[in-house]
């Protein structure tokens, strides 16, 4: 609301109250007024009816008159009463101005008062402090020279003292020196004499040793002239029986031709059944004679092997070794069986320059490093041991069979100079990838066996050209295509084994498998559909497959030939003098297939297998960077 509003307002209610103080002093005569003026009006009402050109009363003239007067004394008195409030208005205003001026002079008079005072005590404050701190400053100083003198004291009591300390040093190694002295030519004195000891002992076992070399020379002597006799009677033997054959022959010549015959033609079908029966028969030889070195258990736990350079097998088995030592002395050993012992850490191998097999199982391996010695070495078994990792295996270049079972390897060992290898167990381990194995190139693996393990894909295998059975029970994979991804290319696998694994749970998995490599003829020990289809047509000769081939089927026919020569043996003595003999040609066999794999020549690898192994030929170290072919009995 404004100004104006306000006032108008403010003249109504007092025009109204005017009005009312008028009705208290007369009301007798507003009502006679009243009812005059009524009474006026109405004649006046009346004579506008009758005559209208009729001239106005007198009453009604006074009734006008009177309210004029009446409604200018009301406007003067108002007037009068609005410039009176508007005066006081005013003056209230002005005192209330100046209060207000004078209250803002106290207040600022207040405020300059109050700083005034804060300044002044202010300055008293910061005298007081510049006060204390000199007074600190002095303390200080007193305290430093104080210190300082003390120091000084100190010091100079501490040299005193080392000046005391080294006198007695000096004392002190005077007489030590001199009790050295006299230790040091007691020391030589003694020493002298035990080394005179030492060489009476040395020259006393030296004359010893001699006696024995001769008593073993003649002793060798003896049992090779009993040897050549022994031939020469085997022979005439011989000679009689083959007369005997020769009569015998012509009679039987045509029922043999015809059993030929039939044989020929039934071998081929039969070869593969004769082959697994020949293995299982391997299986239980060994495990038989596993169980008779398990009651032969000895108590050897220190093995002295000096002037032994004629020992080609040793077996320590099931004794009470805790380290490899004392072997120094057979450089030519081909067989060391170091099972069943207390053995940490593979080492003092570096003599021997032609061991081909070495079995350190049911040990307490923690490191393989001192493998790298050995170059020569065909198959290694280091099964449930203690192992993280393998090391060592970079001069390992003929090896032909790996076992690592029951260790605690987390992924495969580094195989990158084993292109010889067929056989690889890695069973019961931690291992959760084979990517690692994946980039290996191992073109002769025919058997990889990674059960129970952790495995959750199966990386490509198409670079195992030769691989013919894979092993993948009890492990993680539940991806089935990744598994058939892997298995694409595998143009060699027969046998797929897959118990325990989560991917059987999928429907179709075998046809699946099936489609991925149809060459397989097993699925967990059960035939396949392909097992039925006739074989499928081999492929042309040459290139690296045939190489591959090649080498596979020589390795083969050593070891049947082997196997006869051993089984038609006719002494003891006879059969470890083949033994030997077969041992340096598959050496040399290895040899050759590992020239041949880096030469990239199939007709070399031929050429070999045609013109046989001499065993003379044995070489004393195997050429870096290959591998050896597998041999059945150490695989299984």
């Amino acid at each position: 609301m404004d100004a104006k509003e306000t006032f108008d307002t403010f003249v109504r209610e007092l025009n109204i109250q005017v009005v009312a103080d008028n009705d208290e002093q007369d009301p007798d005569a507003d009502a006679a007024a009243d009812a005059d003026a009524d009474d006026d009006a109405d004649d006046d009402d009346d004579d506008d009816d009758d005559d209208d050109d009729n001239d106005v009363p007198s009453s009604l003239l006074r009734y006008f008159e009177t309210s004029r007067s009446r409604a200018a004394a009301c406007e003067s008195l108002l007037l009068q009463e609005l410039e009176e409030d508007h005066l006081v208005c005013e003056e209230r205003r002005k005192r209330r101005r100046h209060e207000m001026k004078e209250e803002e002079e106290e207040g600022e008079e207040l405020k300059r008062r109050v700083e005034r005072d804060f300044q002044t005590e202010l300055k008293k404050m910061m005298e007081a402090e510049k006060e204390e701190e000199e007074r600190e400053k002095k303390e200080e100083e007193e305290k430093r020279t104080m210190v300082e003198q003390h120091n000084r004291m100190k010091e100079e009591e501490k040299r005193m003292r080392e000046e005391e300390n080294i006198k007695m040093e000096a004392e002190r190694k005077g007489m030590e020196e001199e009790m050295r002295r006299k230790k040091e030519g007691e020391r030589r004195i003694e020493e002298m004499k035990l080394k005179k000891e030492e060489e009476e002992k040395r020259r006393v076992e030296r004359e010893k040793r001699e006696e024995k070399n001769k008593i073993e020379m003649e002793k060798r002597k003896q049992e090779e002239e009993m040897r050549m006799m022994k031939e020469e009677e085997e022979r005439e033997k011989r000679t009689r029986e083959k007369e005997q054959q020769k009569i015998e022959e012509g009679e039987a010549k045509k029922k043999e031709e015809e059993r030929e015959k039939s044989e020929e033609e039934n071998r081929k079908i039969e070869e593969e059944v004769i082959s697994t029966k020949e293995m299982e028969e391997r299986k239980k030889r060994e495990e038989t004679r596993k169980n008779k070195e398990k009651e032969e258990d000895n108590d050897i736990s220190l093995v002295d092997c000096e002037n032994m350079s004629g020992l080609r097998v040793l077996r320590l088995g099931h004794n009470k070794l805790t380290s490899v030592r004392g072997l120094a002395g057979a450089e030519h050993l081909d067989v060391l069986d170091l099972s069943h012992n207390s053995i940490t850490r593979i080492a003092g191998l570096e003599s021997m320059r032609r061991l081909q097999r070495l079995s350190v199982d049911y040990n307490q391996l923690i490191s393989t490093r001192g493998l790298g010695a050995v170059c020569t070495l065909l198959h290694l078994s280091c099964s449930h041991n203690h192992l993280a990792s393998v090391e060592g295996l970079e001069n390992c270049a003929l090896l032909s069979t790996l076992d690592l079972r029951a260790n605690g390897l987390a992924e495969p060992p580094s195989l990158r100079n084993q292109v010889l290898l067929r056989e690889l167990h890695l069973d019961d381990n931690s291992i959760s990838s084979l990517a690692g194995l994946a980039g290996c190139w191992l073109p002769l693996m025919q058997h990889l066996s990674v059960a129970q393990n952790r495995i959750t894909e199966l990386p490509p295998m198409a670079d195992c050209v030769s691989l013919a059975n894979l092993d993948l029970r009890f492990n993680c994979l539940s991806e089935l295509q990744s598994v058939c991804e892997g298995l694409q290319g595998c143009v060699s696998l027969r046998e797929l084994r897959l118990t325990g694994n989560p991917l059987q749970q999928e429907a179709g998995w075998r046809s699946a498998l099936q489609r991925a490599a149809p060459g397989l003829r097993a699925i967990d020990d059960q035939q396949t559909d392909s097992a039925l289809a006739p074989p499928a047509v081999a492929p042309a000769p040459g290139g690296f497959p045939a190489l591959c081939r090649a080498q596979l089927q020589q390795t083969l026919d050593l070891q049947r030939r082997h196997d006869t020569e051993l089984s038609s043996a006719l002494s003891a003595l006879d059969a470890v003098t083949t033994s030997h003999r077969h041992l340096a040609e598959a050496l040399q066999l290895a040899v050759d297939q590992r020239v041949a794999h880096e030469r990239g020549d199939a007709a070399a690898a031929q050429d070999r297998g045609e013109r046989g192994v001499d065993a003379a030929e044995r070489p004393e170290m195997a050429p870096a960077g290959t591998d050896p072919p597998v041999d059945p009995d150490l695989q299984k």
